[in-house]
């Protein structure tokens, strides 16, 4: 399963916004997509109303899986469907470890719903393989990419921004961000944040990076800007319109996971884009 894309889906509409990103990606590398519903379990005393519950929402979610597997038919996209009893982030994090990508939507949440138990930063900090979190409003908010900007857009407009810091992590964000990049057919760019205006001049470290990724894609516009600010605002800024952001588990913190207050974590709850995170630890092997 590992050019498998798993798919998070539920009847909202963040879960039919993941499902469209997930199936044009799908379509693009040639993979199949696995669309997952996860049933969480229900504390009650008497089997039978929990039997009878479980009935009712396998079935349920077998009617959502319909038109999303008829709009994969339609775009040539091998595709299947799975309903897994358990709660949603443990579900996914699970079968993560069998797929290449974990796609999840995003709705806008604020306050103490959005710092605990969000399934995206569960995965982005869990997952087995890469994870891609779709906001809620992304295809409706954004772009068309061969369009005209509106006053006001942001200067990425259209591009694969790479959230970057210095570190072992940093080559290998800015690889895997030429090769979506290159595919996609988008200008790259390298965003560093200096949050005391330090490093105005950029960061010393990028340029021999990005010679690399040049000699690898010589067609491929790429570019780095270091900002200044707060990390996780700039970034977020930077990303308003992009095709992609990508970051790394660690984000640009310096904090291990996903955690509390991080700079990945308000990244992931704050950006208008959809974002691909890059686990820093080692992936899991596939298990069988």
């Amino acid at each position: 399963m590992a050019n498998t894309i798993l798919v998070g889906i539920d009847a909202s509409t963040e879960s039919a916004a993941a499902a469209d990103w997930a199936l044009a990606e799908a379509k693009s590398l040639k993979w199949s997509v696995m669309f997952v519903h996860a049933v969480s379990p229900v504390d009650v005393a008497d089997p039978e109303v929990e039997a009878r519950y479980f009935r009712a929402a396998f079935s349920e979610a077998e009617r959502t899986f319909g038109p999303l597997l008829e709009d994969a038919e339609s775009r040539g996209v091998p595709a299947e469907s799975r309903v897994v009893a358990g709660r949603a982030k443990d579900v996914l994090i699970r079968l993560s470890s069998r797929a290449g990508l974990v796609v999840v939507g995003r709705r806008h949440r604020t306050g103490y719903a959005s710092r605990f138990g969000s399934v995206s930063a569960a995965l982005a900090a869990h997952s087995s393989c890469w994870t891609a979190v779709i906001p809620e409003r992304w295809k409706r908010d954004q772009p068309a990419l061969d369009g005209v900007r509106a006053p006001g857009t942001a200067r990425f407009f259209g591009h694969v921004i790479v959230g970057a810091e210095e570190g072992p992590e940093a080559a290998n964000l800015l690889a895997v961000a030429a090769e979506l990049a290159q595919r996609h057919g988008a200008p790259l760019t390298a965003v560093t944040v200096s949050p005391d205006g330090a490093a105005r001049d950029g960061a010393a470290w990028l340029p021999e990076l990005l010679h690399r990724i040049n000699e690898k894609h010589p067609q491929l516009q790429c570019a780095s800007v270091t900002l200044t600010g707060n990390p996780a605002g700039e970034v977020t800024e930077a990303a308003s319109g992009a095709r992609l952001l990508v970051i790394g588990s660690r984000g640009l913190s310096g904090l291990p996971g996903i955690v509390r207050g991080s700079v990945s974590q308000a990244v992931l709850e704050s950006t208008s884009s959809p974002v691909l995170v890059i686990p820093s630890r080692p992936l899991k092997p596939e298990r069988e």
